[in-house]
C-alpha cells in the first residue's frame, strides 16, 4: 500500500524571460500507488509556516475522507442522478416520478441551444 503521508516540498520554474518562480507544492499517494501534486502557493507570499500550516490541512482531510486520495475527474450530473436514484431507497412512488421528471426537464433544457432574446 501507499505512503498516506502528504509532504510539502518547494518547486522551482524558470520562464524562457529568465525570471524564476519558487511554488510551495503538496504531494501524497493515492491507493493506486499514483503520485499527486497540488501547488498551494507562492514562497514570497505563503512563509513556510503557513504551508506547513496547509499541508496538515490536508492530512487531516485525506484521513478524515479517505476516498479524496484517490484524485479523479467529477462524475457528470447525469450519473450523479442515476446512482441518486438506485441508492434512494423508501422514496414515495410520487416522489420518485417527480424526481425523474426533474431530471429529464433539466437535461432537456441543457440540450437545446442558448438563445438571447
Amino acid at each position: 500500500m501507499a505512503s498516506e503521508g502528504v509532504y510539502l516540498s518547494q518547486s522551482r520554474i524558470k520562464k524562457p524571460s529568465g525570471r524564476t518562480y519558487t511554488y510551495w507544492l503538496l504531494q501524497w499517494t493515492d491507493r493506486n500507488g499514483k503520485n499527486h501534486c497540488k501547488s498551494i502557493g507562492s514562497t514570497k507570499k505563503l512563509s513556510k509556516r503557513q504551508a506547513e500550516k496547509l499541508r496538515c490541512q490536508k492530512a487531516l482531510e485525506l484521513t478524515a475522507y479517505p476516498e479524496r486520495r484517490n484524485v479523479a475527474k467529477a462524475s457528470t450530473l447525469k450519473d450523479f442522478l442515476k446512482y441518486y436514484f438506485t441508492a434512494r431507497t423508501g422514496l414515495m412512488p410520487g416522489t420518485i416520478t417527480l424526481h425523474r421528471q426533474t431530471d429529464r426537464t433539466v437535461f432537456a433544457g441543457l440540450l437545446q441551444p442558448y438563445t438571447s432574446y
